[in-house]
């Protein structure tokens, strides 16, 4: 269900519990919920260039006719390529005649996240977060094992403010009951949540958990070097740093991290290698570009 751009190796992939925020629903359950959409799930995963005609081609067989799978496939589509206006009318479509569909919950909860992301008055950002966490509180109660819509919950608990559905308990509570269902990706949203809690103790555990686990988040680890660091534990600093860049070697961010982990253990080289390694893959990239300024040799 959940698919995150970036991974490591396909054999690593395997390994790692990826918790990000959702970007579509996969090939393989829309096959699996409606397999008259074979002939155009083939064809997007035979061919990477070929979203643009299908999304049209889909366009043109709905126009006349509700087909709700091929109007989600559709709505994907085409909030994947930006057009969030069209995608909402698709999926707005496929719920009219599947209201109960769990599935056209979750592309709504997408789409009304991709119209947040882009509002620009204070009073439409506000409209489309309450209209994603609608969608995402339907989407969870026709299937609360989807760990999609758990994960949004749980940040969203976390990160309102306090009587405007903010609940930092309930945002552990909800994340402590995927642990419970054996979803065991919660281990890092745990941890997330017990540092943005200020337990800091509690949260160091749950990332050494997490590592234990293969449970990841970027962010997530990202700030827990952060931590370890100011708390002066470098040992832990340099583990998640080596965890971070074993699961999204794609990501500056990661190498930045351990630069900073591997500065910080004397090993002065090979920080400014991690540092080079995030300029590489973002030249502009201010933070790799500082520490590499710092960490010059002296002459």
């Amino acid at each position: 269900m959940l698919l995150v751009g970036g991974l490591a190796s396909a054999q690593e992939a395997e390994a790692i519990l990826y918790m990000e925020q959702p970007t579509g629903i996969g090939l393989e359950e829309y096959g699996a919920r409606w397999p008259t959409l074979d002939g155009w799930l083939k064809r997007l995963a035979a061919d990477a260039d070929a979203a643009s005609t299908v999304r049209d081609r889909l366009r043109d067989a709905t126009a006349k006719q509700d087909e709700p799978g091929a109007l989600n496939l559709l709505a994907q589509l085409q909030r994947q390529a930006g057009a969030t206006d069209e995608a909402l009318a698709s999926i707005e479509r496929a719920l009219a005649t599947e209201p109960d569909e769990f599935l056209h919950h979750f592309q709504l909860a997408m789409v009304c996240h991709a119209k947040l992301r882009v509002a620009e008055s204070g009073l439409a950002r506000w409209q489309w977060h309450n209209r994603t966490k609608a969608a995402y509180e339907r989407a969870f109660e026709l299937d609360p094992a989807n760990h999609a819509s758990r994960y949004y919950l749980a940040y969203t608990a976390q990160q309102a403010p306090i009587g405007m559905g903010g609940d930092p308990e309930e945002a552990l509570r909800l994340a402590r009951e995927g642990l419970e269902r054996g979803q065991l990706g919660f281990t890092v949203v745990v941890a997330d949540l017990l540092r943005l809690q200020g337990s800091a103790d509690a949260a160091l555990r749950a990332f050494d958990l997490s590592v234990e686990r293969g449970a990841f988040k970027l962010n997530a680890f990202v700030a827990a070097v952060e931590l370890a660091l100011e708390r002066d534990d470098v040992a832990r600093a340099l583990a998640y740093s080596e965890f971070l860049v074993r699961c999204r070697p794609d990501s500056p961010r990661s190498h930045v991290a351990r630069g900073d982990a591997l500065a910080r253990s004397g090993s002065t080289d090979a920080a400014r290698a991690a540092y080079s390694r995030a300029l590489e893959l973002d030249p502009m990239n201010p933070a790799a570009r500082r520490r590499l300024g710092e960490t010059h040799p002296k002459r």
